[in-house]
């Protein structure tokens, strides 16, 4: 986890999120500049449900799509992705990826870093909500993370309050225009 952040307040709703009055981030720390296609974008927006869990929207404008894997646990980071690694707990060094791709499949582990985690699927049988976001252009989908499930993968009380360190990714290894670039975040929930 990078330590340059930018520091956001995400909005917290009573009830369902209000995605018109949740600011909109672009990941604009792009890795190899020189290949990027002109055109390729990718956003995200972030916001809490009182006691129910994070809701995350990932957003890229990209041309052509690629999207290969249909199933959970899939390497789904080879299609178009989006990416979200947090740490919901400061004490805790562990963190959780959940990588996703235009079909709503995702790749989802826990750990402190890329070569000791474990799936979630292995420590729980809750499961996030992925749903398609129509775009003019590209592709979108809204992520909610209930906070049920990070308190089962973490063994302790989660609650939508306070701050959580993350990262944003958008990827694609072997897309028509393989790239990668990310956004670093404090949220303040």
């Amino acid at each position: 986890m990078s330590n340059s952040k930018k520091r956001l307040i995400a909005p917290v709703f009573a009830g369902e999120s209000d995605w018109n009055n949740v600011p909109k981030y672009s990941l604009d720390n792009h890795l190899w500049k020189n290949d990027y296609p002109t055109f390729w974008r990718a956003s995200v927006q972030l916001c809490a449900s009182e006691n129910k869990g994070i809701y995350v929207r990932l957003l890229s404008d990209e041309s052509p799509v690629k999207a290969v894997f249909k199933n959970r646990d899939e390497p789904v980071y080879l299609d178009s992705c989006m990416e979200l690694f947090f740490q919901p707990f400061s004490d805790d060094l562990r963190y959780i990826n959940i990588e996703i791709n235009p079909n709503c499949a995702y790749l989802s582990a826990i750990g402190a870093d890329r070569n000791n985690r474990t799936s979630v699927s292995e420590l729980t049988d809750l499961q996030y909500s992925v749903k398609i976001i129509p775009v003019e252009t590209g592709w979108g989908v809204e992520l909610f993370i209930p906070e049920e499930l990070i308190s089962s993968v973490f063994s302790r009380k989660f609650v939508s309050d306070g701050e959580i360190k993350a990262n944003v990714y958008k990827c694609g290894d072997e897309t028509a225009f393989p790239h990668y670039s990310s956004l670093f975040l404090y949220i303040l929930l």
